[in-house]
């Protein structure tokens, strides 16, 4: 079961110029036959995935980490690039 704040186990990150952020521990997510794909379309973000998917943009971290070995960059999705997107009983 996942936490209601993903932030409950989370860990704070302080950088050199004196700023703080609190960072979270991604969730572990192991895919199974339940899990669905998702082609990345153009102009495309994990939180208009996570929409279509979950019908709740919020849960785009989701997505994230369930992809975390094949997305560069979270805020720039590659076109034609195929997600796993986990089952929403693996994320409530």
């Amino acid at each position: 079961m996942v936490n209601n704040n993903l932030y409950d186990d989370g860990f704070i990150v302080t950088y050199a110029e004196g700023d703080a952020s609190l960072e979270r521990i991604p969730l572990e997510i192991v895919h199974d036959l339940e899990d669905e794909s998702h082609t990345v379309k153009e102009d495309e973000a994990l939180t208009d995935i996570a929409q279509e998917h979950y019908k709740d943009s919020r849960k785009w971290y989701a997505i994230a980490d369930a992809n975390i070995d094949v997305l560069e960059d979270v805020f720039n999705l590659q076109p034609g690039q195929e997600l796993i997107i986990p089952n929403a009983n693996k994320i409530t």
